[in-house]
C-alpha cells in the first residue's frame, strides 16, 4: 500500500497584486487532499483462505477475499472516497475455483472489492478459448476468448499499455482502452497505467498469445505516460506483475 498526500497551495499573490494595485491578504492554503493506494499483485485465485494447522492442533486461516474485503473496507473508513484500489495482475490460475470458472470466480471479488483497475498479468492467458479447452483446437475457436469474456464481466477496466495486435501494430479493441486509465479523485486527477511483461509468451501457452505483440516496458511507459500527462493528472502511478512505482 502506497499513501500520498497532494497539497494544492493558493498564490501568494493575484494578477492584481503582482501588477502593483494594493496588495490582498493571501488566501488560506487549501486543506490537503489524502489519496490512499492499495496495491495487489499475484492474486493468483486465492479467494479462499489458506488453512495453516498450527503444531497444538489449531487451524489458522489467513488470506482469502474474505480477508482482503475486510482490510479494504477498514481503508475506505479511514479515507471515505479516497482510496484507488488497483491490481498488478495474473489475478487468475493457481486454485481450483479460478480454474474451473475460467477466472470468473476472481471478477466477481473484484467487483465486489471496488478495484478501479487491473494489469493484464502473463497468466491471464492461460485458460485460452472458452471452456475446457487450454488453447483452440477447432475452427472458430478463439485462443483469447476466456480472457475477453472476463473482460466483459468485470465493472473495472484490465490494461495493458505495452499489448498490441501483431497484425496492426495497435492496441487490441477487446480490451476496451489504450493501457491506461484516468479518473477524479477527491477532485485530483489521477492516472494509472499497466504493462504486461514481455516474456508472456514463454510463460503461458504461446499458441493463445500468437496473435499479439508485448512491447518493451520502458518505452511503452513512457508514452503512454505522455498521454495521461496531456490529459492533465495531477498524479499518476505505473504497475506491472511483481513491480510498482509511484510518480508525482
Amino acid at each position: 500500500m502506497r499513501s500520498s498526500r497532494i497539497f494544492v497551495l493558493a498564490l501568494a499573490c493575484g494578477a492584481a497584486a503582482c501588477a502593483g494595485s494594493s496588495p490582498r491578504p493571501a488566501p488560506a492554503p487549501a486543506e490537503p487532499v489524502r489519496i490512499t493506494l492499495v496495491g495487489i499483485n499475484d492474486f493468483h485465485g486465492q479467494v479462499e483462505p489458506h488453512r495453516t494447522p498450527l503444531k497444538d492442533g489449531q487451524v489458522v486461516e489467513e488470506g482469502g477475499a474474505a480477508t482482503l474485503s475486510a482490510y479494504v473496507a477498514r481503508l475506505r473508513a479511514d479515507n471515505p472516497d479516497g482510496v484507488v484500489l488497483v491490481d498488478a495482475g495474473d489475478i487468475f490460475q493457481g486454485t481450483l475455483p479460478s480454474n474451473l470458472t475460467e477466472g470468473a470466480v476472481v471478477i466477481d471479488v473484484y467487483n465486489h472489492l471496488g478495484v478501479a483497475a487491473a494489469a493484464i498479468g502473463n497468466h491471464e492467458f492461460d485458460y485460452g478459448p472458452e471452456g475446457p479447452g487450454s488453447m483452440a483446437l477447432r475452427p472458430g475457436e478463439d485462443g483469447l476468448g476466456a480472457l475477453k469474456a472476463r473482460i466483459r464481466q468485470a465493472r473495472f477496466p484490465l490494461v495493458s499499455a505495452n499489448l498490441r495486435e501483431a497484425a496492426t501494430g495497435k492496441a487490441p479493441a477487446w480490451t476496451g482502452n489504450d493501457g491506461t486509465l484516468l479518473m477524479a479523485v477527491k477532485g485530483v486527477k489521477v492516472g494509472v497505467l499497466g504493462l504486461t511483461t514481455e516474456s508472456t509468451p514463454n510463460v503461458t501457452n504461446p499458441a493463445n498469445v500468437a496473435s499479439l505483440r508485448f512491447l518493451p516496458l520502458a518505452p511503452s511507459a513512457l508514452e503512454a505516460s505522455r498521454s495521461l500527462r496531456a490529459r492533465g493528472p495531477r498524479w499518476w502511478w505505473w504497475w506491472r506483475t511483481r513491480a510498482a512505482s509511484a510518480r508525482t
